[in-house]
């Protein structure tokens, strides 16, 4: 069933979400002016480079899809040094309308399960923290902590987001750990509780028993498996490094950054977790991404649920001038 998006110019029709977007009339739209911008595009598992997805920007990181494909939120910078809002890409449509319009940075969007609501981040108010905007055009604070919460995933029976939370006090780990929240009653929960080391950005897996997120435990940041929510049992995916772990529609493979390199590594999750070996699919080199190794918590690509086809980000891992 389609549901309605309302924007300045007036309605149109999208997959997911009903929100009235109007742009503050004291804010100018910013457009791209320096000369370098980000493309995303669609490519398949050999890197080859399918397609472009809407226009340009200055900054396109954090890409996040819709469960029906039909729409992209990010994180989008029209000028260099300008201000961070959340985006959302009309998949089918092929055009880019503005979530966001608040002075402060916001990213990280993630859709729920239904479609019909955003969460992401803001500075806003102080610390990075979490606001909803819902199908009855609201935007509302969502969970507001001392400490700072990024990179939420939401859990595919709707019931809970998991993010990881930096410690603002930690001034001699500067940790992260995993957290989730049960989405009524908005209580945080910890998943894990490492001080002297950090895990980051996490990913539900479909049926929602297995989280894959990122750590530094080893020393680097490597790729890791715990089950959800009791957390007893952990398996390390990567072998040579890696970020930004997403899983497939299926839940039978999960993907991760090597240096430049995607890869890929097939895991059954029933009756017990197993994992293959790390396979390469294609370096961020040959899709235009550039050839600086992947790193940070801004992800630039995300995952088709049949895992035959990537959205990248073009000139992201490219050295800024």
């Amino acid at each position: 069933m389609k549901t309605r998006f309302s924007v300045k110019a007036g309605l149109y029709a999208t997959a997911t979400l009903v929100l009235l977007v109007f742009a503050p009339a004291a804010r100018a739209q910013e457009t791209a002016t320096d000369g370098r911008t980000q493309q995303m595009v669609w490519v398949d598992r050999a890197g080859k480079v399918l397609g472009k997805i809407g226009d340009p920007q200055a900054i396109i990181t954090d890409i996040a899809l819709s469960p029906d494909q039909k729409m992209a939120a990010v994180r989008g910078r029209n000028i260099r040094d300008g201000n961070d809002d959340i985006w959302l890409y009309d998949l089918e449509r092929h055009v880019k309308t503005q979530l966001t319009y608040h002075p402060a940075h916001e990213r990280h969007a993630c859709f729920s399960p239904d479609g019909r609501q955003v969460v992401y981040f803001s500075y806003r108010n102080g610390p990075a923290n979490f606001y909803l905007a819902n199908d009855q055009g609201r935007d509302q604070p969502f969970l507001l902590l001392a400490n700072e919460t990024y990179a939420p995933t939401w859990s595919s029976d709707g019931k809970y987001i998991l993010y990881h939370l930096h410690d603002l006090q930690d001034k001699k780990y500067n940790n992260r750990d995993l957290w989730y929240v049960d989405v009524k009653e908005r209580k945080p929960i910890p998943f894990t509780a490492t001080p002297t080391f950090k895990e980051a950005m996490a990913r539900f897996s479909p049926d929602g028993r297995y989280v894959a997120y990122m750590s530094d435990e080893s020393g680097a940041w490597e790729a890791y498996v715990k089950t959800f929510p009791d957390g007893k049992q952990t398996a390390r995916i990567s072998t040579k490094g890696a970020v930004w772990p997403h899983w497939n529609g299926k839940g039978d493979e999960i993907y991760f950054w090597e240096g430049n390199t995607l890869m890929v590594v097939s895991v059954v999750t029933t009756p017990t977790f197993k994992i293959g070996a790390p396979q390469k699919l294609f370096t961020g080199e040959q899709t235009g991404m550039g050839p600086e190794p992947a790193t940070g918590f801004n992800t630039l690509y995300e995952v088709a649920p049949d895992g035959q086809r990537f959205i990248v980000v073009q000139n992201s891992l490219k050295r800024r001038e």
